[in-house]
């Protein structure tokens, strides 16, 4: 029989003590009326089944967040050559496992160096569960069907991971040999650890204009689109004059063109005329997805080259030998080259 003495009710809690105790929040307003064991224990319950579900959600949209912002760092080093042994914090070059190790640690999680060791930590997750950011762990013929490859999944079938020739880059979880390798997939998001507070944190300040910050996170997501569907054709044949809308090659306007129409935006044919559209940003002030033209000698000293800024002082773009491929702007002929650049993106 329950009786007043099972039923304490303080500030902000109410706190039940049975052969159970549980503490939930409880405020003055909310009175629980004592009419019998039944009713007593139907209002406990319906209190703590909100509270669960609230923790359900808060958890969900914590891995949500976290798993974005992992993927935005692993984004940075998109081309990053691949170098088996890479040397941890060196971003230079990175393996799997040393460049899922760096981008971790830049969100505050630290792991293991090898994709074995990274395997045996955070909580398993089945494929059908998979969410930004979790672990994804792979076999390789060569390994003897042990754990020798990691991943960072990256929403939509997709894996962010290096190896082989092309460096850092999206795959698709499809592709044979990852489908074939897939072994385990691990969840390491801190526990506990609140990572919507970052972004909520513009709500906080006087003056935010909130209405453009949430257009400058839906342009920066579209960027992102458009920066996955170029890193698709990456070695995709550099070919001056190519035919636009076929993807068997590229120059530099026509993979531009083609790019951003997949994503609703029409541009020009040739990189002079691309020039001519769009808001003029200054170099300092480049995001993802802007359009950056450069003269060559024989256009000088009007455009002759386009490229699409990824972020980190890098750009994707094809010319020449190599194709479709990465390039730091620092590079000495992109950089005594460089005309203007557009954004595009609305």
């Amino acid at each position: 029989m329950l009786t007043k003495k099972h039923l304490t009710k303080v500030t902000g809690t109410l706190a039940v003590t049975t052969m159970l105790s549980v503490v939930v929040p409880f405020s003055a307003s909310n009175v629980v009326t004592e009419t019998g064991e039944k009713g007593f224990w139907q209002n406990v319950l319906v209190n703590i089944g909100i509270q669960k579900a609230n923790a359900a959600s808060n958890e969900t949209q914590n891995v949500q967040t976290f798993g974005d912002k992992i993927i935005q760092t692993g984004q940075k080093y998109l081309g990053t050559p691949y170098k088996y042994g890479a040397r941890s914090g060196d971003t230079r070059y990175f393996d799997c496992s040393s460049f899922v190790q760096h981008v971790f640690k830049q969100n505050g999680v630290s792991l293991p160096r090898s994709s074995r060791q990274q395997a045996t930590v955070g909580k398993s997750v089945a494929k059908s569960q998979l969410q930004k950011g979790d672990l994804l762990f792979f076999k390789l013929r060569s390994s003897g069907g042990k754990i020798a490859h990691v991943g960072i999944y990256a929403g939509n079938n997709k894996v962010l991971h290096t190896y082989g020739k092309g460096g850092v880059r999206f795959d698709s979880l499809s592709t044979p040999w990852l489908e074939w390798g897939l072994v385990s997939a691990k969840r390491v998001v801190p526990a506990g650890v609140d990572h919507t507070n970052a972004g909520n944190q513009a709500a906080d300040k006087p003056g935010t204009n909130l209405e453009q910050s949430n257009e400058d996170a839906q342009r920066l997501a579209l960027a992102d689109k458009i920066i996955q569907t170029g890193h698709k054709y990456l070695g995709t044949p550099y070919e001056f004059g190519a035919k636009a809308g076929q993807t068997a090659t590229f120059d530099c306007s026509s993979f531009v063109q083609y790019v951003y129409k997949q994503h609703g935006i029409s541009l020009p044919r040739s990189s002079r005329q691309q020039a001519t559209v769009g808001q003029t940003v200054s170099k300092s002030q480049l995001q993802k997805g802007d359009l950056v033209f450069f003269t060559r000698k024989d256009t000088a000293p009007n455009v002759g080259h386009v490229a699409i800024y990824v972020g980190d002082g890098k750009i994707l773009h094809t010319y020449g030998k190599g194709g479709v491929r990465y390039d730091s702007l620092s590079t000495d002929w992109l950089a005594k080259s460089y005309v203007t650049a557009k954004r595009v993106i609305k």
